[in-house]
């Protein structure tokens, strides 16, 4: 993931009111002189333990091609 997709899925996980965090941007300009892992890569973190397993729905569903919202509302499609 590169800090622009993981702002991106940031914003989409705050779109749905769920507080999260990006880590390690600073270190992804380093890549090629640090060995690429995830602990050297953009990651999103939710910070509320209680809104993980739903996060981890909204970015199942993005990565797929869903829906976004768990429930299926709010969605739309560009005509």
């Amino acid at each position: 993931m590169d800090p622009a997709d993981a702002h991106l899925l940031k914003g989409l996980l705050e779109g749905e009111n769920i507080e999260a965090e990006v880590h390690g941007e600073s270190l992804y300009a380093l890549r090629g002189q640090i060995p690429i892992t995830h602990e050297t890569c953009p990651s999103v973190w939710v910070v509320n333990d209680v809104d993980y397993d739903r996060a981890m729905e909204l970015v199942s569903n993005f990565q797929d091609g869903r829906p976004l919202t768990s429930d299926g509302s709010r969605t739309w499609r560009c005509r």
